[in-house]
């Protein structure tokens, strides 16, 4: 019987495809959900960049710091005047220029081109401006002081110093300038006051307590050119240089009604602390009837802390009259609070001359409706039927200021001397026995209820 030879079994194509497509078949079955729905797909969740100005190897960004930059503070500031300095920000208030505080005063380091400031501060409608400051190089160009015109009209500017030997009101065409001229040549390094009266019917240019220049304030010449001396607001007051300067003083001393800042929203800065009070001396605690009192003190009497005067005695001779045991210093305030029962005659304050050589006395007489400084002839302030009232009280105020004296009758101003102080006197009646001290004179019924010294610059003494 033959052999039959077995072969291998051999797959087709039709039978791969087959086997693969069962393959499948099993796998699906398998693997899909009993549930009959596709589970979801766990995709990540994509978020916004958080920092999206921060890449790789890109620079850091500034936040914007908003902390106040102060400009100084003013030395020697008068007692109630506005401390200009303070209130400046350097970061909001230059217009133009280089400016930083070193120490308490204010830089200006820029060259040409009309570097300024605006101080946010509104005056009021009298006041006066004060600069003191000085160049440290050559004068090339001064400084300005500007200031809003009458009824929000713009600006106009009060100049000098630099090369030129005086100064002058600005207009706002530079030919029509209003100018005067000093003797003197202004030099490196040397310290300048520069000052603007504002009053209802004038404006005052002066320079160390000298009067420069005076114009009426509503001439019509008055401007300033908006090309160099623009300014954000111009009802407030800024100043100016052309060369580098130093500011150590800038203030307002408030003559009749107040100012206003001109950002009233601002944060209180603890940068720049009001400054503090001046010193207060109590002159009557001082004073010792029984060896004050010049020509006999039977007339003066205590009354609690008050001072009375009883009348002139029958004896011939002046009043007698009471020597204050205390030396005023350089600058001060000297006020005296009153009243008289009958108002036939005044009251005298005595104080020492400019320069310490005499002295002289500020008068409310005539029935209290004359007032002035003693002189040769008086220096008259004003005058006005019932100045002072029958038994009330009232305050006058003497303000000694290095080239300037104010008189002030309960806050109102009665009379001011610049250019006239070296005409000031006495008379036999008033004088002391030491003409550097304060005094009290009277020649009817008076009663003193305070007398006390509001010390301004430097410190006084007492001589007991």
């Amino acid at each position: 019987m033959p052999v039959h030879q077995r072969h291998a079994p051999t797959l087709s194509r039709r039978g791969l495809l087959r086997g693969g497509l069962g393959l499948v078949a099993v796998a699906g079955f398998l693997l899909w959900p009993r549930s009959g729905r596709r589970p979801p797909i766990d995709r990540p969740v994509v978020q916004a960049d958080p920092w999206p100005n921060l890449r790789p190897n890109s620079p850091k960004q500034k936040q914007k710091d908003d902390t106040p930059s102060p400009a100084g503070r003013s030395t020697n500031l008068p007692a109630g005047a506005v401390d200009l300095l303070p209130l400046i920000d350097l970061k909001k208030d230059v217009i133009h220029g280089d400016w930083a505080c070193e120490g308490q005063a204010l830089h200006c380091k820029t060259t040409g081109l009309l570097p300024r400031i605006q101080a946010p501060y509104k005056p009021p409608e009298e006041y006066d401006y004060v600069v003191t400051y000085y160049q440290p190089g050559a004068p090339r160009n001064g400084v300005c002081l500007l200031m809003p015109k009458p009824n929000n009209g713009g600006s106009f500017a009060w100049c000098l110093g630099g090369n030129a030997t005086g100064g002058a009101f600005s207009a706002s065409s530079e030919a029509n300038w209003i100018r005067d001229k000093n003797t003197e040549a202004y030099r490196a390094n040397q310290r300048y006051t520069t000052s603007v009266q504002v009053r209802r019917d004038k404006v005052r240019g002066l320079l160390d307590g000298k009067v420069i220049l005076e114009v009426a304030r509503n001439d019509n010449r008055l401007g300033i050119s908006t090309t160099w001396y623009s300014l954000k607001d111009t009802s407030c007051l800024a100043f100016t240089c052309d060369d580098p300067t130093v500011f150590e003083s800038v203030y307002v001393v408030e003559v009749s009604g107040k100012g206003t800042l001109a950002r009233s929203n601002d944060p209180p800065r603890k940068e720049s602390p009001a400054p503090p009070p001046a010193s207060t001396v109590d002159l009557l605690p001082l004073i010792d009837l029984s060896k004050d009192v010049i020509g006999g003190g039977e007339q003066w009497q205590r009354l609690g802390k008050a001072l009375h005067f009883k009348g002139v005695p029958p004896k011939p001779g002046p009043p007698p009259h009471v020597q204050v045991p205390y030396r005023p210093p350089e600058e001060y305030d000297f006020v005296v609070r009153f009243s008289k029962p009958r108002l036939e005659n005044g009251i005298s304050l005595i104080l020492p001359k400019p320069g310490r050589d005499g002295s002289t006395f500020w008068f409310i007489s005539g029935g209290g409706s004359a007032c002035g400084f003693a002189a040769e002839p008086p220096l008259w302030g004003k005058k006005q039927h019932n100045l002072i009232t029958q038994d009330k009280a009232h305050t006058t105020t003497v303000q000694v200021r290095r080239g300037r004296w104010r008189a002030l009758l309960d806050g109102e101003d009665l009379l001011e001397l610049t250019a006239d102080l070296q005409k000031l006197g006495t008379d036999d009646r008033h004088k002391l026995d030491d003409d550097t001290l304060l005094g009290l004179w009277c020649d009817n019924p008076t009663t003193i209820e305070a007398a006390y010294v509001v010390e301004v610059k430097g410190k006084g003494t007492k001589t007991r």
